[in-house]
């Protein structure tokens, strides 16, 4: 009778051991998809041992992973083996508050998840996750933010998104700019921030120059840039509230996060933030044609605060004298500590540019002669 009353309390504890490992978001699968590197051949032994539940129960949690493509098997019954899944995916809500940590949201949901790759890689993903982290607490004014990891042996993305004001329509509001795509350009040359006492505006610029792919998704605009900051784009989408980010890189990536900080110092030994790399084309992202001082003017407001400004004419068919102007001639005479630096400029826009040097040395040429004593 005491065995019978004994097997009957074991019973009745194996199906609420394996009740609870059918819940949503339990503590199983996670220990699956972390030790399957570990144990490939006695996998769901380790499970069965570390939580007291059913074979059974064990083989429909390893099914449901392998559909959900975060494990992968192969071999039939006793010659079954385990391995991670072509993805990785882990997904976190956070509350928003002003106590909301991200370093240690960082360290206790995005790090585990990256195990066994290279330390550079590790640092690029640190400071992607915990700057837009930042941007969401301090920014956003949204009550919730969303933290997903996708991992492949080729990718790593990251993903955080949130349900506030949406970023470009926050700068656009703040900056008193005219539309999104104004916000878009002066986000692209850094230095740029909605709350100066307690940002710097480095976040944004440094994280898309360290990722492979960096994508903003807010309001009805989506900037992208790649290869590390060398191609920029803007497309349109449907309006959507909040932002959504998302940060790529390989994890054979050499990229380092000093390299980068270093390729925007003009001071090698240093880490000061004075140089900028800026796509002019942002400034007319749709294709319109770069003919104006107005546009001109676009481009250079707040490049005062650099001392080295990379002007990528990419994608520019032709610009107008009086934009070539506006920027080599007026700007450079006004603010000749900040070294002008054009690149990927064809003959017709190196042609103007050229033309507005020549007139800048010929005004100054006129000044000097008009302070000679007589």
């Amino acid at each position: 009778m005491v065995d019978k009353d004994r097997d009957e309390r074991l019973v009745g504890s194996q199906r609420a051991a394996d009740l609870a490992a059918d819940a949503p978001g339990d503590p199983v699968a996670e220990f699956i998809v972390g030790a399957v590197e570990a144990h490939p051949r006695d996998l769901v032994r380790a499970v069965t041992e570390k939580f007291g539940i059913s074979r059974q129960a064990v083989h429909r949690k390893l099914s449901g992973l392998v559909r959900d493509e975060l494990i992968q098997a192969s071999g039939q019954t006793r010659s079954r083996r385990y391995a991670p899944g072509p993805v990785r995916k882990r997904i976190a809500v956070l509350k928003v508050t002003s106590g909301l940590d991200e370093y240690r949201s960082w360290t206790e949901l995005v790090e585990p998840q990256l195990t066994g790759l290279p330390e550079n890689v590790v640092s690029l993903c640190r400071y992607g996750v915990t700057e837009m982290l930042n941007n969401v607490v301090d920014h956003s004014e949204s009550q919730e933010a969303t933290v997903a990891i996708k991992r492949t042996p080729r990718s790593i993305e990251l993903q955080v998104q949130d349900r506030g004001v949406g970023i470009f329509h926050k700068i656009k509001t703040e900056c008193g700019l005219a539309n999104e795509h104004e916000a878009i350009l002066e986000l692209a040359k850094g230095k740029l921030t909605t709350d100066p006492e307690r940002h710097t505006g480095e976040g944004i610029f440094f994280s898309s120059r360290m990722f492979d792919d960096f994508t903003i998704e807010s309001g009805t605009v989506v900037l992208l840039c790649l290869a590390g900051g060398e191609t920029w784009l803007v497309e349109a989408r449907e309006a959507e509230a909040g932002t959504f980010v998302s940060m790529q890189i390989s994890p054979e990536s050499r990229r380092t996060t000093q390299e980068v900080f270093e390729r925007f110092a003009s001071a090698k030994d240093g880490f000061s933030f004075d140089r900028t790399h800026l796509v002019v084309k942002l400034v007319e992202p749709e294709g319109s044609a770069l003919v104006s001082r107005s546009q001109a003017k676009r481009i250079l407001a707040r490049l005062e605060r650099f001392k080295e400004v990379i002007l990528d004419f990419a994608g520019v068919e032709s610009v107008t004298p009086a934009f070539a102007d506006e920027i080599f001639r007026v700007f450079a005479s006004t603010h000749p500590q900040v070294q002008l630096m054009p690149v990927n400029d064809n003959e017709q826009v190196r042609l103007m540019i050229r033309r507005a040097v020549s007139g800048r040395e010929e005004q100054a040429q006129r000044g000097e002669r008009g302070h000679r004593p007589s």
